[in-house]
């Protein structure tokens, strides 16, 4: 048996392992107070890591899994904003004064969606409230055809010093079947732009399995992603679940590849990959010798979270906003993704609804069990016999 058809012979659906037991298995059942309790975990003087939530794009791309919402309104946009505030302000009183941030991520939908002052407003709250590490790696998921100068600005100016770009393909015919059409100019003003205000550390987010694309097409788009020089490239599985987000039914599902060619798209972008210089880490990322992830993952210290692979060690992750997780060694805490949920309980003084999981004793074995086999393909269980 050749190894395409070993391999294809487990085709299946199965759990996507950022965290263990998989989001899936939050439930309802956990106690009103669980925020409270696991905020409370946490030593006064940890290094922790936040996340926050902006789900607002001013496009849908049909391909789109996250948690997003389509709108063009500011006043959506600054209600949230000032819901977020208030989730911010509550979090760090329930913190003690020697907590620090070593990391901080903006994801989304596109936190892109957000004026260069209305991001510049976010990062003063957050410095009023909680107390920033010097090396802290401050990240943004990047629109690029959202991208101007005086948001990049205002990036530079705040301290952000990684930027991932939501490339996904830059073939026409494909991005134009998914509803994002974003031309090669667009991404190369965005990333000069970035450079220019001395942002250095940029990633390119790439998926396989999308309409139309072919082995020639996808080894084109790796090519010419590549003379942009990011540090890190992503190279995504697209996961077509339409009883999930019924979106994903604006696509032509004929022109979806099918198992086998999904097979030659990841074989062919892994090869293009590593042919350009870029090392492979974990299931689908690759980067540069440069790039801290490759040392991390040299010397073994590479993790994995709701983000994907990190070099981010930190054991606490904090998420504000809708439908963002939380986790410490106390367990999982997920706010409800209904926008509306989320502003008014925050409103009224209240923590929005959530979701989440205690933590077992036997969860932390499995969860680092997992995670070595997800960043390492391989696990030495006498560590955890």
């Amino acid at each position: 048996m050749s190894d395409k058809a070993l391999i294809l012979s487990y085709d299946r659906p199965a759990p996507r392992y950022t965290s263990y037991p998989p989001a899936t298995q939050f439930h309802e059942r956990i106690a009103p107070n669980a925020r409270e309790k696991m905020l409370a975990s946490i030593a006064d003087d940890a290094r922790i890591s936040l996340y926050l939530h902006i789900p607002f794009c001013h496009q849908l791309c049909y391909y789109c899994g996250c948690f997003t919402n389509v709108t063009r309104k500011q006043e959506r946009i600054t209600r949230y904003l000032n819901a977020l505030t208030r989730e911010i302000q509550m979090t760090a009183q329930r913190l003690g004064d020697g907590v620090q941030l070593g990391h901080l991520h903006f994801g989304g939908g596109s936190p892109t969606m957000l004026s260069a002052d209305d991001f510049r407003d976010l990062m003063h709250r957050i410095r009023a409230c909680f107390t920033i590490a010097d090396d802290a790696e401050i990240a943004i998921e990047v629109d690029p055809r959202q991208l101007n100068e005086a948001k990049v600005a205002a990036y530079a100016q705040c301290g952000v010093n990684r930027m991932s770009f939501g490339v996904q393909d830059l073939n026409q015919q494909v991005l134009k079947a998914v509803n994002r059409v974003q031309s090669v100019s667009t991404i190369c003003k965005g990333v000069q732009l970035c450079r220019d205000y001395g942002i250095s550390h940029i990633n390119f987010d790439l998926m396989y399995g999308l309409p139309h694309q072919t082995v020639e097409s996808i080894t084109q788009t790796i090519a010419l992603a590549s003379t942009f020089a990011p540090t890190r490239m992503a190279f995504f599985g697209y996961a077509y679940v339409p009883w999930m987000k019924k979106h994903m039914q604006a696509l032509d599902m004929n022109a979806l590849p099918d198992a086998s060619l999904r097979y030659d798209l990841f074989k062919a972008g892994c090869e293009s990959l590593q042919q350009q210089g870029y090392h492979p880490v974990g299931i689908d990322h690759f980067v540069r010798k440069q790039d801290p992830m490759f040392l991390a993952h040299q010397q073994r210290t590479l993790h994995r979270n709701f983000q994907g692979y990190t070099t981010d060690a930190h054991p606490t992750l904090i998420g504000l906003g809708a439908s963002a997780i939380s986790h410490s060694e106390w367990g999982y805490v997920q706010n409800k993704a209904e926008i509306a949920a989320y502003e008014n309980a925050l409103e009224q003084g209240d923590y929005p609804p959530l979701r989440g999981w205690v933590q077992r004793e036997q969860d932390a074995t499995f969860a680092s069990v997992i995670e070595e086999i997800m960043c390492y393909f391989e696990v030495d269980l006498a560590r955890f016999a």
